[in-house]
């Protein structure tokens, strides 16, 4: 039998977490074995904690492709630690198991050993082939797939998903791994990895020619985007305590402005015995998603029919559930001041978002306008 590798040798061991994903996990697996080879050895690592049957699957598919299958329970930083610590290389690059492996991209990785002791990980982009459904074009109004082209717009990023992401293993170990103390929802640990890996002097690497594809359908359903931007918002919270020194002032948050709105409804309700305060919530929430998917569509001259309209405010409305999910959790934890706060990952970053604030801004104006104008008459 040969033995295994020492610890820290140079090679890629690839960290995959799983749980219920066989049919996605076989497409990643098959797409490995078919990647050019780098020059370097490499390791494949599934850490699973998938029902009986499925995990008996994903096991099965290990033995075929040669990789390690380990059983550990948890949400996935749990998972990605567990899985470091039976890795064997000293470069670690993390795959969710509903991605498959362009040929090129374990070779494009390997670049990063040759990068100086500074740069301690690598990102790459991520693109999401798959059928062009209603869902899909609504996700592509959400703010949720902007960092998956960090890769491609600078040349060191904050932060990056752990979708496509390299690490050095003395730089992962430096910064004790992912943070196993998040809450029980998805999101959050690859966040807080990148900041605390460039708090402590290292730097993320943009490659844009490490491309990973990751399928669409997970990201199909409604019920399940909503669950995912909510909880993408509560993990947020833990973001936002975690690194206060990287937090500045932000604009209103429009959920916090709801609440206000809905405490006045219900002072208003108790004050008059008038049943009208009841629309006001209601009615504030209608005309903000108007006027911001109206003024969005304008904004980025996309054509003003009633289907993009129709794309634009569900793409919203998954926004205002992530920021809802961010309001309820910091409330719930007594964290009210982070409600007036913001993260600043990096320089320049007020700029890129200074179009978006402008037409938060705007929609707010535009509906408290029109309540208080029917609250008078």
């Amino acid at each position: 039998m040969t033995p295994p590798p020492a610890e820290g040798q140079a090679g890629i061991s690839i960290i995959v977490p799983n749980y219920n994903s066989s049919r996605y996990l076989a497409q990643l697996l098959e797409s490995i074995s078919r990647a050019n080879k780098p020059a370097l050895p490499y390791e494949i690592l599934v850490v699973d904690d998938s029902a009986p049957a499925e995990a008996q699957a994903a096991e099965t598919l290990c033995d075929l492709y040669h990789a390690t299958f380990l059983h550990c329970p948890g949400r996935v930083g749990v998972k990605r630690n567990f899985g470091s610590q039976a890795a064997h290389y000293s470069l670690l690059l993390f795959v969710d198991s509903d991605c498959r492996m362009p040929a090129t991209l374990l070779q494009e990785h390997a670049k990063l050993l040759a990068e100086p002791p500074e740069i301690g990980a690598m990102l790459g982009p991520v693109e999401f082939p798959g059928e062009d459904s209603f869902m899909w074009r609504a996700v592509e109004r959400s703010q949720f797939l902007g960092p998956y082209s960090f890769a491609r717009r600078m040349p060191h990023a904050p932060w990056g998903g752990a979708g496509n992401l390299a690490v050095k293993r003395a730089a992962y170990q430096a910064v004790g791994g992912f943070d196993s103390g998040f809450l029980q929802v998805p999101g959050g640990e690859d966040v807080d990895l990148g900041l605390r890996l460039n708090d402590a002097g290292y730097r993320i690497r943009c490659n844009p020619d490490a491309l990973m594809y990751h399928t669409r359908e997970t990201w199909q359903d409604f019920r399940k985007m909503v669950r995912r931007a909510f909880g993408y918002g509560r993990a947020h919270s833990h973001i936002l305590e975690k690194h206060r020194p990287r937090t500045g002032l932000e604009f209103p948050r429009p959920v916090v402005i709801f609440l206000v709105v809905a405490l006045w409804s219900f002072l208003s309700l108790l004050l008059t015995r008038s049943p009208r305060p009841l629309l006001w919530l209601p009615a504030l929430s209608a005309i903000f998603l108007v006027a911001q998917s109206i003024l969005q569509i304008r904004r980025h001259r996309r054509p003003m029919s009633p289907l993009s309209w129709l794309h634009e405010v569900t793409g919203q409305g998954l926004n205002l559930v992530y920021e809802a999910g961010l309001v309820y959790e910091l409330l719930r934890r007594g964290y009210t001041w982070q409600l007036f706060h913001k993260i600043i990952y990096a320089q320049g970053q007020l700029i890129h978002e200074r179009d978006d604030k402008i037409v938060q801004m705007w929609s707010l104006i535009f509906g408290l306008a029109a309540l208080l104008l029917g609250s008078v008459f």
